[in-house]
C-alpha cells in the first residue's frame, strides 16, 4: 500500500461512493468500488462499508498499468 496521507478529495469520494452504494438494492450493489483523486487510486470491496477493512489496494497513477494488469489477472483467475 502507498504510504501517502489521505486527503479531503479521497475522503469525499469515498463518502459519496458509499452513500450511493448504500442506496442500491443488494442485487444492484457493485462487487468493487474504485475512488481516485487522479493521483491516488483506491480499490475497495463493495461488501464492507468500512474504509480500513474494505480497502483492497491503494496505488498511484504511475502504477496504474501494472496494478490494473495484476488486479485483472487475479480477478479472472478467481472467476474461472
Amino acid at each position: 500500500m502507498l504510504d501517502l496521507p489521505y486527503n479531503n478529495l479521497l475522503d469525499n469520494a469515498y463518502k459519496e461512493a458509499i452513500d450511493y452504494v448504500k442506496g442500491l438494492s443488494n442485487s444492484e450493489r457493485p462487487r468493487y468500488i474504485m475512488i481516485s483523486d487522479f493521483d491516488v487510486f483506491e480499490l475497495y470491496t463493495g461488501e464492507v462499508f468500512d474504509r480500513e477493512k474494505g480497502l483492497i489496494k491503494r496505488f498511484s497513477l504511475p502504477d496504474l498499468p501494472t496494478t490494473s494488469n495484476e488486479l485483472f489477472t487475479r480477478n479472472t483467475a478467481h472467476t474461472r
